[in-house]
């Protein structure tokens, strides 16, 4: 390693109802990496964040007034993803970053909000399995994978849903730090890695529902709607 080589800041997104294990997964898998990844929390106003389970993580900076970012990581969180994406200051703050970044990284529902602010068109991409109907409403000029773990397309990196964002994390240290580290972070993590990023265990979960029939009038399917549908069809 260059010794004078500065360590990639990796910056996490958050907004209120963000999903924890998005966040956290990911970072437990970089977070022994400190000469490679400086792990940085942002939220609103730079003050704690709290979660969809109630968990608040310290953020050190606002997303309003960011430092410079390597990484930019987004994650997902269902009803507060789509909450958070419909604020224009937010999103002009992810394409903003995200004009920065040497990669852009989202887990989950997080791919909802980049297609939303438009930095998924022409790349493939990915999501949730259980929420992926509901998310590829938001991309319509996005290339989605529905049978991808994960997806690479240039410096574009998404993943599907919640602990997805662990093996993408795995990928990263891969690409960052390098091959030999990975077997090591695996055997401390306990973790077994889904190391193929073109297969998803989880693709046959997709719900059979086409939201662009539920809404006769152009407008999206709301998250509650669609996870009521869900649940309809699963009883």
């Amino acid at each position: 390693m260059d010794l004078n080589k500065e360590p990639l800041q990796f910056g996490a997104i958050l907004f209120p109802q963000y999903d924890l294990l998005d966040v956290t997964g990911t970072t437990r898998m970089l977070e022994g990496f400190k000469e490679h990844f400086k792990i940085l929390y942002l939220s609103e106003d730079g003050e704690p964040c709290i979660s969809s389970g109630q968990t608040s993580l310290v953020c050190t900076h606002s997303w309003k007034n960011p430092p410079r970012l390597d990484i930019l990581f987004v994650p997902g969180g269902g009803a507060g993803a789509e909450v958070v994406m419909q604020k224009q200051e937010f999103l002009d703050s992810i394409k903003k970053l995200a004009s920065q970044a040497k990669y852009i990284v989202s887990v989950c529902t997080g791919s909802a909000i980049l297609a939303n602010a438009g930095l998924l068109d022409g790349k493939r991409a990915t999501s949730n399995k259980m929420a992926f109907p509901w998310v590829v409403q938001f991309g319509p000029k996005v290339n989605w994978v529905r049978e991808a773990r994960w997806t690479e397309d240039g410096n574009v990196f998404t993943s599907s849903g919640v602990s997805a964002g662990m093996d993408l994390a795995i990928r990263l240290v891969q690409l960052v730090v390098g091959e030999p580290s990975v077997p090591f972070l695996l055997d401390v993590a306990e973790y077994r890695w889904n190391s193929d990023p073109s297969l998803d265990p989880f693709t046959n979960v997709i719900p059979d529902i086409d939201v662009s029939k539920v809404k006769q009038d152009g407008g999206y399917v709301s998250y509650h709607e669609y996870y009521a549908l869900v649940k309809a069809l699963r009883k």
